[in-house]
């Protein structure tokens, strides 16, 4: 996987987000806001290929949680992601 490279993250007023494009004609896409933990896994996998399992390694490396969690968390993150054509 890889966090698609047109799409960039964008700070103002010190919130972080990114604007997504729309998929079809007439889509204006949408803004997608980070919170903490999304701003952490973007900018530690931005540029390079990544698994699922070093999403998970970010989480267990700067939270306290168990590796199912970690995990759990990790799988919900990407599927966001790619389902808005974030991460390719």
């Amino acid at each position: 996987m890889i966090i698609n490279p047109k799409i960039k993250l964008r700070e103002t007023a010190g919130e972080h987000y990114v604007m997504v494009p729309g998929k079809a004609a007439g889509d204006i896409g949408r803004v997608v806001a980070f919170n903490g933990t999304s701003l952490l896994l973007w900018q530690s996998l931005q540029g390079r290929d990544f698994t699922l399992a070093d999403v998970q390694q970010v989480l267990l490396q700067h939270y306290e949680v168990d590796e199912a969690t970690a995990l759990r968390d990790a799988s919900a993150w990407v599927q966001q992601l790619q389902d808005m054509g974030v991460i390719l």
